[in-house]
């Protein structure tokens, strides 16, 4: 009898401990709630690179020296074309002035520039000297016109979201002979790729 009742003591003792453990594991535990709201919205990314005339300009180029622009070109957003004019003397030059601009969301990268190889078509007897007198004299410059960067417009340039660059091409005749007849230059230019980065 004695050991059953030190059995029921023990056991009403453990059952407290139980008790005490228990509120105590209440007291100090903490239940911790994550509530959240959220919108999944369709407004999806945006891609716009374009070519765009610069603020207060009435013309995109200017001729120097004796050169002549017969007809300005056409600027659209991905296109540049039109162009037409005669340099006529050494050191003529022909500025195109321009900007590239990215009002889109995501921002761009140049991954493919490539510059066109043009086409030089004489005439006359002295057709074929007269274009490799005009290939090896004509330059075409593609660089960047902004203050402090006057670079060349190269690959992985980039274009960030909401920014402007401003460009020219500059066309000059260097040499210091002229060619004995006109010569026509076609598909002077380049192409850029832009792509997400």
């Amino acid at each position: 009898m004695k050991n059953e009742r030190i059995k029921n003591i023990a056991l009403g003792v453990l059952f407290v401990a139980v008790i005490t453990l228990t509120i105590a594991y209440a007291a100090m535990s903490q239940q911790l709630n994550i509530t959240a709201n959220a919108t999944i919205g369709n407004k999806q990314a945006s891609w716009n690179i374009f070519f765009a005339e610069n603020a207060n300009q009435e013309n995109i180029c200017t001729a120097t020296g004796s050169a002549v622009i017969g007809a300005q070109p056409t600027l659209t957003a991905t296109d540049i074309s039109g162009l037409a004019a005669t340099l006529r003397a050494p050191s003529d030059t022909i500025v195109c002035k321009f900007a590239i601009k990215n009002t889109g969301l995501l921002n761009g990268k140049i991954t493919t520039l490539t510059n066109h190889t043009p086409t030089y078509t004489g005439s006359g007897s002295s057709a074929a000297a007269d274009q490799t007198l005009v290939s090896q004299n004509l330059t075409y410059n593609f660089t960047y016109d902004e203050t402090g960067n006057t670079s060349p417009v190269a690959q992985n340039d980039t274009l960030n979201t909401n920014q402007t660059k401003k460009v020219k091409i500059v066309i000059a005749y260097s040499g210091s002979d002229l060619p004995n007849n006109d010569v026509s230059i076609e598909d002077l230019g380049t192409t850029i790729v832009y792509t997400q980065y």
